[in-house]
Order: C-alpha cells, then structure tokens, then sequence
C-alpha cells in the first residue's frame, strides 16, 4: 500500500513506547504527504475542522496529500470524532490515531468503520537492546563500562518494552555519569533514576 501510495486511515492501537508516533512520522515521508500532528487533550473540534480544511485545499490546489496524526484519540469526544468524517471520507486527509486504549470501546463507530486498526506490542529484550546501542552511538557513551551486568538486566526490565522509559533513563544515566564516572550497581543505578 506504502509504494503504491495508498494508504488507509489507520488506528495504531498499543502500549506506551513502541513506535506509533515514530511509525506515523515515517509514513508522512514514504508517501510525501504533509504531516500535521495534534495531540487529542489539547485539540478540540476547531483545531481539527481547520486541520481539514487545511488538507482539502492542499489536495485540490497541490494534489498533495495530507497525513494528520492525532495522539491520544480516545481522548476525542464523539462530536470530535465526527467532525473528522466528511474530511476522511473525501480523502481530504489520511487520518492516523495513536491510542494505548482499546479502540472498539473508545472510539466510535463510524471512526473505526473507516479505518484499519494496527496492533503495537510490548518491545522485546532484543529490540530494546538495538535501541541501546543505537542510544550508545548516538550520545558517544559506552554505558556498559559504567552499569554492572546486574543494573543493565534490570534497566531492560524496568523498561517494560516501552522505548521511550529506556531513553529517558539512559539520559538521566548519561548526565550522571558525565560529572561522576563511576561503575553503578543495581541499588545505585536505581537511586539515580528516581
């Protein structure tokens, strides 16, 4: 669907941490469509119109597409919700919603009757040790000469498959151990991310 540009409105349904925003912003580039993102607590139903409205005049004066990405959209209310229909109907936008709750309860009908769901997992021991070591690359660090083997099976853990708690913690590490370096056991490591 990607290569041939035809992408459907799309529900991305999951945990925390395991790529929903990251996989929207990689479609808005494959499709060269214009990407707009707004989060759902803070977006009501102008926002959204204008959104649409936006999307439909680059559609007929650019033949370009629109990829609006709403975080949170169980967080819209029905009236919200609707306001997005004739848009995606006209294909004024592609629509694609982030959610971490189950969307057959939270999102209506007529929203979903449009759209295809895809499910997120939990991210895996594997995959968060990729995300590591790219952290590793990008910050310069070597973190395992400064975590004992104890305190990085527990950084893994206490991730709980979400990517974004990984980083966030090697961030927090990476600033300590910039003005300390030191070796962190398990008990010390813990009390620097708290």
């Amino acid at each position: 669907l990607i290569e041939k540009g035809n992408i459907p409105n799309l529900i991305l349904w999951g945990p925390p941490g395991t790529g929903k925003t990251t996989f929207a912003k990689v479609l808005s580039t494959l499709t060269d469509a214009e990407f707009i993102e707004l989060n759902a607590v803070e977006a009501g139903a102008k926002a959204l119109r204008e959104a649409g409205l936006q999307g439909a005049d680059r559609r007929k004066l650019y033949q370009k597409k629109t990829l609006l990405f709403v975080d949170e959209i169980h967080r819209l209310n029905k009236g919200q919700q609707d306001v997005l229909l004739p848009f995606m109907e006209k294909g004024d936008i592609i629509l694609v919603g982030a959610t971490t709750e189950n969307p057959s309860y939270e999102l209506n009908r007529a929203l979903l009757s449009r759209s295809r769901v895809l499910i997120f997992e939990k991210l895996g021991r594997l995959d968060l040790v990729e995300i590591f070591d790219r952290v590793e690359k990008e910050l310069k660090f070597d973190f395992r000469v400064h975590l004992a083997p104890e305190a990085l099976d527990y950084l893994f853990e206490s991730s709980d498959g979400d990517a974004r708690r990984l980083i966030n913690s090697l961030e927090i590490l990476h600033q300590s151990l910039q003005i300390k370096p030191q070796k962190l056991d398990k008990t010390e490591m813990i009390s620097l991310l708290q």
